[in-house]
């Protein structure tokens, strides 16, 4: 496993990072323990470029500035030369461009395409680190990890029960909404990003083991397979890191 599933949180994320040893040529922050796990299932077969790339959870997307800074503080005197964010383009892959070139921007490290003489606010210890980004789904569409988990799917007939069976339950909330609790109405799946997490979790309903409501959890177990043709974009990325 070229890394271990990290902390539910992001103090727990953060905490786990400044733990951890930095033992490999590339860095690379992901969202989460989903992404954690299809990165490790990508890898699992490829010994040459696991042994490269060290995996770290960011406890979610607003963690990665930080995480970021943290990592900044680990990197001297270590094998590490190129740092990498991996996230979910979500709504706007434009936007989501924007938001990783300031996160490296605002934590000090060289961004791509700028020269390390022209950016003063480089830190002197990060000036020599190659950095940079890959967005899911890929080729600057909107989208998530998901929205290729349900790509993949797209053929199985479970998966139009699993969707129309979504589909149901939220018209019918739309029309007649009687919120369980006090905070459901602010956890309603709602936007592009929820409603293929919703679809997912759905479908994976569907299987005995309970974890395997979990991505993670699928990929670990084989359930998911990153072999698909559904995700080829982001492995070759990925393993040409």
């Amino acid at each position: 496993m070229p890394g271990q599933p990290q902390g539910r949180t992001p103090g727990d994320a953060r905490e786990r990072l400044l733990s951890t040893p930095i033992t490999k040529e590339v860095q690379l922050l992901v969202e989460g323990g989903d992404d954690v796990a299809f990165v490790s299932a990508v890898l699992a077969g490829q010994p040459r470029q696991a042994a490269r790339v060290q995996v770290h959870a960011c406890g979610g997307k607003q963690s990665i500035r930080s995480m970021l800074d943290a990592l900044a503080t680990l990197l001297p005197d270590t094998p590490a030369r190129k740092i990498v964010v991996l996230r979910d383009a979500d709504d706007d892959a434009a936007t989501a461009e924007r938001e990783c070139f300031s996160y490296f921007r605002q934590a000090g490290y060289p961004c791509p395409g700028q020269a390390v003489d022209d950016w003063p606010e480089v830190s002197a210890n990060l000036a020599g680190l190659a950095t940079g980004w890959l967005l899911v789904p890929g080729q600057g569409q909107p989208g998530t990890l998901e929205t290729l988990i349900l790509a993949a799917l797209a053929q199985d007939a479970c998966m139009d029960l699993a969707t129309g069976m979504l589909t149901a339950c939220l018209g019918a909330r739309d029309k007649n909404p009687a919120w369980p609790g006090k905070r459901a109405k602010k956890h309603a799946v709602t936007g592009v990003a929820a409603a293929e997490k919703a679809k997912v979790q759905a479908f994976l309903a569907g299987f005995a083991r309970k974890g395997y409501r979990l991505p993670s959890s699928a990929f670990e177990e084989g359930v998911l397979s990153p072999d698909h043709a559904a995700f080829d974009g982001i492995r070759q990325q990925l393993l040409g890191l």
